[in-house]
């Protein structure tokens, strides 16, 4: 399973085209949903460098 920190994820993201998605962090705190470059929204706690993210969580929006 491979995890990411926050701009890790982003840039997965745009490399990937992974648009209107939606990550929860490993810890179920943190929400970010993606919609298209350069527009997302990120729910819950603060986002820091250290929150983590997986694949594995990925839900299609």
């Amino acid at each position: 399973m491979k995890e990411f920190n926050l701009p890790q994820l982003i840039q997965y993201v745009w490399d990937n085209d992974l648009f209107n998605t939606r990550f929860t962090s490993k810890d179920k705190n943190t929400v970010i949903e993606f919609f298209e470059e350069d527009d997302w929204d990120v729910y819950g706690n603060d986002c820091k460098k250290s929150t983590l993210f997986n694949l594995s969580d990925m839900e299609r929006i």
